[in-house]
């Protein structure tokens, strides 16, 4: 049975895509189980085939492939799926798919496939980024506490899309630091996508305020285009403040990578300021040190911010702590 995206992604069941491990890795539904027909080399081959000779000859070559693995094939979908339902995709749901479907029921589960595909997965993701919603975006200069601002908010039960979360990335130079390997971006759009999903379309989602790229994860243009078109929150805290919400976020990280950081913006920074930045660090200066920085990142978000056309709500969360922060903002909207 072909089931289209929402019914495919909304049915209880394990996702199995049987595409190949280059193509699984480049982005895939959140929570899928790869298990492939072929190698990444073996796809290669029978794209060439399909292309040179046709399709006949491709399926051919498909088959010889397939044959001696399908022992060990089913034993992998035994031990991804013991009981319920295999929610079968390949690329376009065609005969990779097909195929795959047919190893699932002799193994006596029941077999869904996706309508078209990962690449039906992929229209319905843009899809969804389009959809008309309410955004609230909260903004702020670096180490206004804007991620736990955030949290609070969800406490509230507010609707968060957390990018940052998301893209394994806290933005700035710094963003890597203490965080895990970021995603791909087509994997980054997919996790964007199944959240946004989940949300109530009829209540707002508060965002916090990005740049188009967080790390090397790059923001759907066209939501990008929406998020500054939506209402920006700035909230205002003091430097002593966002300093000390650095050292909490930071303070235990290795020095080495805050040298590395630093490197990273040296044009911007300057080479003397750099080597003075790097001196702070190593001396275990890191409040200087991120006085210095911080005196780059205020003055590139106040030009930036300066250059929009949206409207610009600021609070002033001088001795606020985030959940107060949080009431406020919830507490301005009303106004």
């Amino acid at each position: 049975m072909n089931l289209s995206v929402e019914k495919f992604l909304g049915s209880e069941g394990v996702v199995l895509d049987v595409r190949s491990p280059g193509e699984f890795s480049l982005g895939h539904i959140p929570g899928a189980v790869n298990l492939p027909l072929f190698t990444d080399k073996e796809r290669a081959q029978v794209g060439t085939i399909y292309r040179r000779e046709g399709k006949l000859n491709a399926i051919r070559l498909g088959w010889d492939l397939v044959t001696p693995k399908v022992s060990e094939l089913i034993e992998e979908i035994e031990r991804a799926v013991s009981d319920g339902v295999a929610k079968v995709h390949c690329w376009r749901g065609g005969m990779r798919s097909e195929g795959f479907a047919e190893l699932t029921k002799v193994v006596g589960l029941e077999t869904v496939r996706l309508e078209g595909g990962y690449k039906a997965y992929r229209r319905w993701c843009h899809e969804i980024f389009e959809r008309p919603a309410e955004y609230r975006i909260v903004g702020g200069l670096t180490g206004t506490g804007k991620t736990g601002i955030l949290k609070e908010l969800e406490k509230m039960g507010e609707q968060i899309l957390d990018l940052e979360n998301l893209a394994n990335h806290r933005g700035s130079a710094f963003g890597t630091i203490g965080m895990p390997d970021q995603p791909t971006t087509e994997q980054f759009h997919n996790d964007m996508a199944m959240a946004l999903a989940r949300f109530d379309p009829a209540k707002p989602i508060w965002i916090e305020d990005e740049s188009r790229m967080i790390g090397t994860c790059h923001i759907p243009d066209k939501f990008f285009l929406k998020m500054r078109n939506s209402s920006l929150y700035i909230v205002e805290r003091p430097l002593e403040k966002r300093l000390e919400i650095l050292n909490r976020v930071y303070g235990v990280s290795r020095p080495e990578g805050f040298i590395e950081a630093v490197e990273k913006i040296k044009k911007k920074l300057g080479g003397k300021k750099t080597q003075d930045v790097i001196e702070m660090i190593t001396d275990g200066k890191l409040k200087e040190a991120c006085t210095e920085v911080l005196k780059y990142y205020d003055s590139a978000y106040k030009y930036d911010v300066s250059r929009r056309n949206q409207k610009i709500n600021r609070i002033r969360g001088d001795t606020l702590d985030d959940e107060e922060v949080a009431k406020a903002l919830l507490l301005s909207v009303k106004k």
